[in-house]
């Protein structure tokens, strides 16, 4: 089961690209308890579970997630359950117990100068030197943790500098995601952001292996594994402020997708309607070779959020899907590349049993 626990949707931050909801709810003790008793069941009927921590800025809110993160251990156990909190590193003190028990990613865009192109304060600070101490802090204390980048059209042109600052820098792959809301975005700066990820990969595969399969590995799961319906409500469950459930982030404070409250219980008609929509075709992506290894095919939320038609893709996202698979077919058939070892990862083994034509 993977629960998320929104526990406050201020941000300390302004970035550019944001996406969630900036009011001021904030998760209380009352809430939490509350929260706890209604998963209790969900966790102990599973033998794996993910619990999150999002926001707004998660560690404005510390105090909760210690308490919940406690409050679990004593309930359930730490046999079958793994804790995750997305932070952007601008907050260092009091902070010890949280990065110790849950597995952190810092968000950063790359250089200062990229950083600071989004990621700022209210008072249109720069981030960067911000994080840059928290992830230092981390690295200190030998804590393993992850970090993501977001793509935005006014940044795409320094991906790779951004990309290898952040592997030269702090030594470890950084994640990524994709913006694909923004406006900006062209077939010139998409085909611009595939030309120096395929450099970046080429680089890795000459100088740290082990590196380059494990983004490539990383690409095909997110990007090119097969979908087949939504599975919120069922298998994943978002929290809010305010104890409302939700399926998913994408959807949290959207009131078309609220599928109950941690008082009442789910809504079963709600979740079913949601599960059903996602098994419909989306008509303009019938005969596409990767129509089932997409997730505009079973996320309708993330359609209507970027068009406005849950059965309609967004162009970018159609776009960046193809682009990535278009890489990894013409990776395998690099000279630089040895054919065995690349044949024998989970992204090549997908494209081929799946036999993907486009």
């Amino acid at each position: 089961m993977d629960i998320c626990f929104w526990v406050i949707n201020e941000c300390n931050l302004c970035c550019k690209y944001c996406y969630v909801d900036k009011s001021k709810d904030i998760m209380t003790l009352d809430i939490a308890e509350r929260a706890i008793k209604y998963i209790i069941p969900f966790l102990k009927d599973n033998e794996a579970n993910n619990i999150r921590f999002h926001g707004g800025e998660p560690l404005l809110n510390k105090e909760i997630i210690e308490y919940v993160i406690k409050e679990l251990y004593v309930q359930v156990g730490n046999k079958n359950m793994h804790f995750y909190l997305t932070t952007n590193g601008t907050i260092i003190n009091g902070i010890d117990f949280i990065i110790e028990n849950a597995k952190i990613s810092v968000s950063i865009d790359g250089t200062q100068y990229y950083n600071d192109l989004n990621r700022i304060y209210k008072n249109c600070e720069g981030s960067y030197c911000y994080i840059d101490k928290f992830i230092r802090m981390m690295k200190s204390k030998d804590i393993h943790f992850n970090i993501r980048m977001t793509i935005h059209p006014n940044n795409v042109e320094g991906f790779f500098q951004n990309f290898m600052h952040i592997y030269n820098e702090y030594k470890i792959i950084p994640s990524f995601a994709f913006d694909y809301g923004s406006d900006g975005w062209f077939n010139d700066n998409v085909a611009l952001f595939f030309k120096q990820i395929k450099n970046v990969i080429l680089y890795l595969y000459d100088n740290d292996p082990i590196g380059a399969f494990e983004l490539v590995d990383n690409l095909n799961r997110e990007y090119l594994s097969r979908r087949d319906y939504c599975t919120g409500g069922e298998k994943s469950i978002h929290i809010t402020p305010l104890g409302d459930l939700f399926p998913c982030y994408l959807s949290v404070g959207n009131p078309k997708y609220k599928i109950g409250n941690i008082y009442e219980g789910l809504d079963k008609k709600s979740v079913q309607k949601i599960c059903l929509e996602s098994k419909k075709p989306n008509s303009v992506c019938m005969g596409c070779g990767l129509e089932n290894n997409c997730k505009s095919r079973s996320c309708k939320i993330i359609n209507e959020i970027y068009t406005g038609d849950p059965f309609k893709p967004s162009g970018v996202k159609c776009a960046y899907t193809r682009g990535i698979y278009n890489l990894l077919v013409e990776l395998q058939k690099n000279e630089k590349i040895k054919s065995e070892q690349i044949n024998s990862m989970a992204a090549f083994r997908n494209i081929k049993d799946n036999h993907i034509k486009i």
